[in-house]
C-alpha cells in the first residue's frame, strides 16, 4: 500500500512508525509549512489527514478528487458530508472520519443504544460527560465528547472539559446518576500510539470500499 501523511505532527509521526512496520510505502508527508505534491499524491492508495480545522476540508477534497481514499481524524471543522459522499461515489473512493480511533471508545459507542433504552423513560437519571486533554488541544469540548453527547438521546447533557495538563492524552467519562446510584463509563488513553494504530487498521479496511464512513464498527468490519 502506498500512503500519504497529511499532517506530520505527533499523530502523523505515530502513524509513520506503524506504516513502516507494516512495510507500506510513504510517498508523501506534509506539515503546516509544506504544500501537497499532486504528482506524488496521485500515486497513493490512502491518505491519513490529521491537520487542522482550517485546512481539513480542502485537503480531503483534493485527495478524493485525485481518487485517493482518506482517513481523517481532524476535529473542529464542519464536515460537508453530502459533498464528500458525492465525490466518493463519483470517483469510487472512500472517506472515513473519526474523532477518536481507539477501539475502546468505539466499543462504548456501541453500547450507547442500551443506555438510551435504559434512560428513555427513566427520568430519575441525569447524564453528564467529562473529558480531559492536554492544554495544547485546540478544540474544547473534544470531538469525541460532542460525538458521545450527540449519540445519547438526552438534550440536557452537559460536557465538562479540562485543559490543565501537559501530558493528558485523552480521558472521557459518561456519568449516569440518580439519587440511589451512579454509573460511570470511562475511557483513558495511555499512549498516542493507540489512536494511530486504530487509524491504520480502519484505513486498511476501507481503502477498497466506496463511500462515506463514520466509525461504525459493524459497517467497517
Amino acid at each position: 500500500m502506498k500512503v500519504a501523511i497529511l499532517g506530520y505532527g505527533k499523530m502523523g509521526k505515530e502513524i509513520e512508525k506503524i506504516i513502516l512496520k507494516r512495510k507500506y510505502k510513504i510517498l508523501l508527508k506534509t506539515n503546516s509549512k509544506s504544500e501537497i505534491d499532486i504528482n506524488e499524491l496521485k500515486k497513493c492508495d490512502l491518505a491519513f489527514e490529521f491537520t487542522n480545522p482550517k485546512n481539513a476540508f480542502s485537503n480531503i477534497q483534493l485527495c478524493l478528487n485525485n481518487k485517493v481514499s482518506v482517513v481523517s481524524g481532524t476535529t473542529g471543522w464542519k464536515i460537508r458530508e453530502k459533498t464528500i459522499q458525492k465525490i466518493c461515489e463519483k470517483n469510487k473512493v472512500s472517506f472515513l472520519h473519526g474523532s477518536n480511533f481507539s477501539t475502546g471508545i468505539n466499543l462504548i459507542k456501541n453500547i450507547i443504544p442500551e443506555i438510551n433504552l435504559f434512560t428513555k423513560d427513566n427520568h430519575d437519571f441525569s447524564i453528564s460527560i467529562k473529558e480531559k486533554h492536554h492544554k495544547y488541544k485546540i478544540d474544547s469540548p473534544s470531538g469525541t465528547a460532542i460525538n458521545l453527547k450527540d449519540s445519547l438521546k438526552n438534550k440536557k447533557i452537559k460536557i465538562e472539559s479540562e485543559r490543565n495538563s501537559t501530558k493528558e492524552i485523552g480521558f472521557h467519562e459518561i456519568i449516569i446518576k440518580s439519587k440511589e446510584e451512579t454509573i460511570r463509563i470511562q475511557h483513558q488513553a495511555n499512549k498516542r500510539h493507540l489512536f494511530a494504530l486504530g487509524a491504520v487498521k480502519y484505513g486498511e479496511k476501507i481503502k477498497h470500499k466506496t463511500g462515506y464512513f463514520n466509525l461504525d464498527l459493524k459497517k467497517i468490519f
